[in-house]
């Protein structure tokens, strides 16, 4: 077998932070397991947010933004494990999909998984050794980490089918945000500037921003911007043109379509849409 797809940006890590990260909103080109550890974290998915508790699950695909907002600052611990799904394909049988947790759902609806004790400490024994094994590295290791990596994808589609109600533990955004963020998703092909923002919702925009900026850590100028582009990687693979996307995405500038995706994704339009 080829393993080159599976080694391909493959990331395996269990990371334990002091200094807080300054993260804000993104989204990767492979699938990603999150495993929250400690801390005191909300995690925001597209728009919902998520106040973790030890041993909870994040499952993101390549088309959903999102990022960690650190309430207090105490040790943030976490094991995130990121892949790319073109190498668990020829592994589907014909009663389970091993990416059925990424792919059947709305993006940035049902990510969370929240585990019983006993089913946390059993994830703790399929996380463990895959970070051992990825970290060391051994002659044939892509074997065994192929292996682990399976039994990982297993186990969480177990309990994405039975634990799937814990995602209505997600907090929604506060009025007006909500409506806000809501309106910008079903509209970015078109002007969302922030005196176009003001005037439908007769909001001061310094307002808006500092209001978005409390709720979410961030700016909405990077919600709208990464949005777009998670918007553009879903119609290039649905085989629209380099060009039809940019207009559809709401990128007015052809050339800072190109170089914002470039440097979002690490690949041009055009070469994503290839692949």
């Amino acid at each position: 077998m080829d393993y080159s797809l599976l080694l391909k940006n493959f990331y395996c890590a269990h990371n334990r932070d002091i200094d807080y990260p300054d993260i804000g909103f993104h989204l990767h080109n492979e699938y990603e397991i999150y495993v929250f550890i400690s801390g005191d974290v909300d995690y925001m998915v597209e728009q919902k947010k998520y106040p973790l508790v030890h041993g909870d699950v994040l499952l993101f695909n390549n088309k959903e933004i999102h990022k960690p907002t650190f309430l207090t600052r105490i040790p943030y611990e976490r094991y995130v494990i990121q892949f790319n799904p073109l190498a668990i394909a020829p592994f589907h049988c014909a009663n389970l999909d091993l990416l059925a947790c990424f792919e059947q759902r709305g993006n940035g609806e049902n990510n969370l998984i929240r585990l019983p004790q006993k089913r946390r400490e059993q994830l703790l024994t399929l996380l463990n050794p895959m970070v051992d094994t990825w970290a060391g590295r051994e002659p044939g290791y892509e074997i065994l980490l192929l292996s682990q990596l399976l039994q990982l994808l297993y186990f969480l589609n177990q309990e994405y089918v039975s634990c799937i109600q814990a995602s209505s533990i997600s907090e929604p955004l506060a009025p007006p945000l909500s409506s806000i963020v809501a309106f910008i998703d079903k509209n970015l092909h078109q002007d969302l500037s922030l005196d176009t923002l003001q005037k439908l919702f007769y909001i001061n925009k310094n307002y808006l921003c500092k209001l978005f900026k409390q709720q979410t850590g961030t700016t909405i100028h990077s919600y709208i911007v990464h949005k777009r582009v998670a918007l553009a990687k879903q119609l290039l693979s649905a085989g629209h043109t380099v060009t039809e996307t940019c207009q559809m995405c709401g990128f007015n500038d052809y050339a800072n379509f190109i170089r914002t995706f470039k440097q979002m994704t690490g690949v041009s339009p055009a070469r994503y849409k290839n692949k």
